[in-house]
């Protein structure tokens, strides 16, 4: 039997580091994490996941790293899922890692 794996996606400024994981990774596998302080991009980022039917969460930002990570994790800790994989938004997953952390779930 499989594991549920999801890919958290963290992004905090640049909207195509989402579109380009979304190019790989389906939308039924991807959880968006917004952990910005900059309340445009937030809202910028919250309409690009609504328009594309994305799962998304926004979190409280205090500006560093860490935060947004922990996040991911909590959000991921409250989940049904059994796996995840964290994608931060200067990450790049192919097609090859994305068959490849699916075939290991």
């Amino acid at each position: 039997m499989n594991g549920k794996i999801k890919f958290y996606i963290l992004t905090s400024s640049k909207l195509e580091c989402i579109d380009t994981a979304l190019n790989i990774i389906p939308k039924r596998d991807a959880v968006v994490v917004i952990n910005s302080l900059y309340y445009p991009y937030v809202e910028e980022a919250k309409k690009y996941c609504q328009s594309k039917e994305v799962e998304y969460y926004v979190t409280e930002s205090d500006g560093t790293p860490a935060t947004g990570k922990n996040s991911v994790l909590k959000l991921f800790l409250e989940s049904d899922n059994d796996y995840m994989v964290h994608v931060d938004g200067d990450d790049l997953i192919t097609p090859h890692g994305y068959r490849l952390y699916k075939a290991m779930a």
